[in-house]
């Protein structure tokens, strides 16, 4: 199949507008109308609908999409990766959320590592947690930054721990929650909760939604697709979030993380294939517990 074809429809998948897509890719509209119907012919399904209102993606198309735009990625990363074995350079890909937290200790992290191991190039891919697992296993990635209850017992994964954890509540400093110290989960009810969808929930996280939610009774809960998101409307004062303290980021103008009195044993770290890069991963590891324990 064309890759250049490929690629034409992940963005048109992305913008479900054919000029849009004409113009990113810099190609034609028919060109891009041209790759959409070869794709569509050699899959033997429809990926897309037109109609005078629009463009709208197909369930087989949505599938496909989710499917094929990692390996696209990975595709390009091969190329890297080759190129830089042949300069005398290591690949590192590293897997992750982007959560707050990682937001703000990884680009000064990622700068020390490349300090002390100059050899090694670091490709960064951002995923929800069910992909993040799917491109470790597949190889995708060298290493992902997860929780260890998120890694289903699979014996050809190797993890380190770098952070214990817990479960704290993300209260907008507008709300009353904000001044204590603790929170239980009877102070939740009644306040609007935002909660994360399956994809972007490691089970333990899952469990402690499910408590909530049955709890909840009077249903003031909304659910993002999106970590960033979830963040970003507590800092706008639309609700609470839920989750480890190793997720979310510091107190700011807007919000405040409160520890949520709920026993559980949460552990964040670097999890990667039995023997896949292991010395580099293992000082990458070390490194990264010794930056965020002085954090």
């Amino acid at each position: 199949m064309n890759l250049d074809h490929l690629a034409i429809f992940v963005d048109l998948a992305e913008t479900l507008n054919f000029r849009k897509t004409a113009y990113r890719k810099n190609v034609s509209q028919p060109a891009v109308s041209q790759a959409i119907t070869s794709v569509e012919n050699e899959l033997g399904v429809q990926l897309f609908k037109r109609s005078r209102s629009g463009v709208t993606i197909t369930a087989k198309g949505k599938e496909f999409y989710e499917n094929i735009k990692p390996m696209l990625n990975t595709y390009h990363k091969s190329v890297q990766e080759v190129r830089f074995t042949d300069s005398g350079q290591t690949m590192l890909t590293i897997g992750l959320t982007g959560s707050p937290y990682e937001t703000i200790f990884i680009p000064q992290f990622i700068m020390e590592f490349h300090d002390k191991y100059s050899h090694i190039q670091i490709f960064l891919q951002n995923y929800d947690h069910t992909q993040l697992k799917r491109q470790l296993v597949n190889g995708d990635c060298d290493l992902v930054l997860t929780t260890r209850d998120d890694l289903d017992n699979n014996y050809n994964l190797n993890y380190v721990s770098v952070m214990l954890g817990y479960f704290v509540s993300v209260v907008p400093l507008n709300n009353p929650l904000s001044s204590k110290k603790i929170i239980s989960l009877d102070d939740l009810k009644g306040e609007n909760i935002i909660l994360l969808d399956n994809n972007w929930c490691p089970p333990e996280q899952l469990r402690l939604q499910e408590i909530i939610r049955k709890e909840h009774k009077n249903k003031k809960i909304a659910y993002v697709n999106n970590v960033g998101t979830a963040n970003m409307m507590a800092e706008s004062g639309i609700g609470i979030i839920l989750c480890p303290n190793f997720i979310c980021g510091p107190k700011n103008q807007y919000v405040v993380p409160i520890r949520i009195k709920y026993e559980v044993n949460l552990n964040y770290g670097v999890a990667f294939l039995n023997g896949n890069k292991k010395s580099i991963v293992s000082s990458f590891a070390e490194l990264l517990k010794r930056k965020l324990k002085g954090m």
